[in-house]
């Protein structure tokens, strides 16, 4: 475990001072605030803007989605890297096992990705709670980093890691490209309890978040996101877990 936990830090320091990832937050706040910000103007155009829950579910909509889209691409090489690279062997030539190896490489990013989104989130809510008209709250923050944005970024991290040794780099690239783009095209009526299960951030779990007004909550299908993004990033660790051929101790 603490091999694991040694390779998780090390990771997290990698990915924490890489300037990229940096410029793609700085990116997606630029977005959040040209569309969020409560300005009279936007208050106008929206008008349940001074809605702490509302705020939340707009930040970890486009601009969150655009967020990990781009530190997708900078998980995507830590472990198929030290394969090509042949970084992979100062572990296989050391007592680490597979399990501790991918462990560390997985919490390190994982680590990385709540990180950068928390302070996203934080930072949306210090300019929110100084300039909106209504009454501010943390809550709604929250609980979007734990319900939405933590399974979230558990799903990437374990594909962004997982996929790109198990499959082609550009196949990975291509299909969540798609995806990605997917989540930031498909708008489901603000009143529809029943959301596309396998959206990132604005799937079930968003409506936690924000109900748009609706009396009841669709507990089935906030499971069904749930689990959707649980159980691909679990069944991508496993995967990788059981692939041999860049193991080379084995």
């Amino acid at each position: 475990m603490s091999k694991s936990v040694l390779i998780a830090k090390y990771e997290f320091k990698m990915q924490i001072r890489q300037i990229a990832g940096w410029l793609i937050f700085a990116f997606s706040l630029v977005l959040a605030l040209f569309d969020d910000f409560p300005s009279a103007a936007n208050v106008k155009r929206l008008a349940e803007l001074p809605k702490q829950g509302y705020v939340v579910y707009r930040l970890i909509g486009q601009p969150g989605i655009i967020l990990l889209f781009g530190l997708m691409f900078l998980l995507s090489n830590r472990i198929r890297g030290d394969w090509k690279k042949g970084t992979l062997d100062l572990f296989t030539t050391k007592p680490v096992g597979k399990a501790q190896y991918l462990a560390g490489k997985i919490l390190g990013n994982f680590g990385y990705l709540l990180c950068m989104t928390g302070i996203y989130l934080a930072v949306n809510g210090v300019i929110q709670a100084v300039f909106t008209p209504g009454q501010f709250t943390a809550i709604p923050y929250l609980i979007g980093w734990i319900a939405v944005v933590l399974p979230a970024c558990f799903f990437l991290a374990s594909c962004s890691l997982a996929l790109p040794v198990l499959f082609d780099i550009r196949l990975f690239y291509a299909a969540f490209s798609v995806y990605f783009m997917a989540n930031l095209i498909i708008v489901p009526p603000k009143g529809v309890s029943d959301l596309p299960f396998w959206f990132l951030l604005t799937g079930g779990l968003s409506r936690l978040v924000y109900r748009f007004n609706l009396s009841t909550l669709n507990f089935g299908n906030i499971l069904a996101n749930l689990i959707f993004l649980l159980g691909i990033g679990i069944v991508a660790f496993l995967l990788l877990l059981a692939k041999r051929c860049y193991w080379r101790a084995e």
